[in-house]
């Protein structure tokens, strides 16, 4: 069996500075408990109104521009709770969930399922979930970081605003945020 296993899940579209704190947490906490097992769950959702980045597409760019995180992108890995049960499935006894604060209570309702009486509803293998939040997540704030979110992100796009986009995504190269930036707009029609 192995022991623990570190998190998170999110859609990212489009991958934010917010999302990079999460990475470093997840890569840290990680690193601090010895465990070189970490993961960053990607959702497979893809839709022309709020996800327009494909999966393939999100996990090439997060591949690139985070070398050092484990991405797993599972179109059968649809939600936390998914994530959580392949964690199970290949040993761990434990999961630490990083995330932010408006996620912190609905991933904390997945302990539930632990030895949950109904099989159909029981996380295989896990006996204990930990939640890790990264901090406030608010993006209406006047503070940058706490703003970040990928809605704002995507209503730049949606206002043809390159400039604040490029203030919200993921540090990358002029020509990659010119391309996520390109691929959003092209997603949403």
């Amino acid at each position: 069996m192995l022991s623990t296993a570190v998190m998170s899940f999110g859609r990212f579209q489009p991958p934010t500075k917010a999302h990079e704190l999460i990475f470093q947490k997840v890569y840290n906490l990680a690193c601090n408990m010895g465990e070189p097992w970490q993961y960053i769950f990607i959702s497979p959702s893809c839709d022309n109104k709020n996800n327009p980045l494909s999966l393939l597409l999100r996990e090439t760019f997060l591949k690139q521009h985070y070398p050092v995180m484990r991405f797993m992108a599972n179109p059968e890995i649809r939600n936390p709770f998914d994530a959580i049960c392949s964690l199970g499935e290949s040993g761990f006894e434990k999961v630490i969930i990083v995330c932010g604060s408006d996620r912190v209570e609905k991933y904390g309702s997945i302990r539930k399922y632990i030895n949950h009486p109904d099989p159909t509803k029981s996380i295989p293998g896990i006996q204990e979930i930990e939640i890790v939040s990264v901090g406030d997540r608010d993006k209406d704030s006047e503070d940058i970081i706490k703003s970040m979110s990928s809605s704002n992100a995507r209503e730049a796009v949606k206002e043809e605003n390159f400039t604040k986009f490029r203030e919200i995504i993921s540090p990358c190269s002029l020509d990659d945020a010119v391309f996520l930036y390109h691929s959003l707009r092209f997603g949403f029609t």
